[in-house]
């Protein structure tokens, strides 16, 4: 009963992820300068959620959607200026967890070109 019931949950979306699923972005750290606007994206997460089994970590750049990560790791190329990333967790279907789970919001700054 109990492998039915979770069948029909994954079959119409909803996560059976523990409700206390987390993520953090480790790299890179509050308040950073980049070198360029390469920026590699590293993100740790809790013990009972596991990507691509349980769901995608995405990440957020200034409120809008930028990328979903494969693993806990992606690099994104952002324009010069100030911007802020975000790492969200998601369903296997890209729907927000029960519970939603996003990490803190990341400063970072892309210096501008001089030629």
């Amino acid at each position: 009963m109990r492998i039915r019931i979770l069948a029909l949950l994954a079959g119409i979306g909803l996560s059976t992820v523990a409700l206390g699923a987390t993520v953090t972005i480790e790299t890179p750290t509050q308040a950073e300068t980049t070198e360029s606007g390469l920026v590699d994206v590293t993100v740790s997460l809790s013990d009972d959620f596991q990507v691509g089994q349980d769901g995608w970590v995405e990440l957020w750049v200034d409120g809008a959607w930028a990328m979903t990560l494969k693993g806990t790791t992606g690099t994104l190329t952002l324009s010069p200026g100030n911007h802020q990333i975000q790492a969200r967790l998601v369903t296997l279907y890209h729907q927000p967890l029960r519970i939603p789970a996003s990490s803190d919001r990341v400063l970072v700054t892309v210096p501008s070109v001089n030629q």
